[in-house]
């Protein structure tokens, strides 16, 4: 029952989509914090006019894994931020044919107890009809951040 529910509700979405002119992308993209790295995943809507907005996800458990040290992962602080979760929005400064520039900030919380909100820059380019890759410059408590990512639009 939950799976035809789940079902019905994504075909829902990708009408409302397709009649509203939307586009429906996923995102997968890591980030290098000044305590950790991070990965995640994102949900994007885009309009017509390349404003993105949606919900995203990141935890740092599975990047420490793949891309830390032990030694590295022990000498993390004993607080910090394991995962980050909310709402996003985009809006287009540079666009050209296969390329754009995107002032990005995202808000939610972190851990399940802090709100967060975090501005950056994502410069993407479209290397195939459907797949993009991006790579920006943001701020986390007032220190840089650098984020690269792929996206795949599921709707077009």
């Amino acid at each position: 029952m939950k799976t035809k529910r789940t079902i019905l509700l994504l075909l829902s979405v990708l009408t409302a989509l397709t009649v509203l002119g939307q586009h429906l992308t996923i995102r997968s993209y890591i980030e290098k914090t000044s305590v950790s790295l991070k990965t995640g995943t994102a949900l994007v809507i885009e309009n017509d006019y390349q404003w993105e907005y949606g919900a995203f996800y990141q935890e740092s458990s599975l990047a420490q894994k793949v891309f830390m040290s032990p030694d590295q992962i022990s000498n993390l602080p004993r607080v910090y931020e394991k995962n980050f979760g909310g709402l996003f929005f985009a809006a287009p400064v540079v666009q050209g044919k296969s390329y754009n520039v995107k002032l990005n900030v995202r808000a939610g919380l972190g851990n399940g107890e802090w709100f967060i909100i975090t501005p950056s820059v994502l410069a993407n380019y479209e290397l195939f009809n459907r797949i993009n890759v991006s790579a920006g410059l943001g701020a986390r408590a007032f220190r840089p951040t650098m984020q690269a990512g792929i996206s795949m639009k599921l709707h077009q």
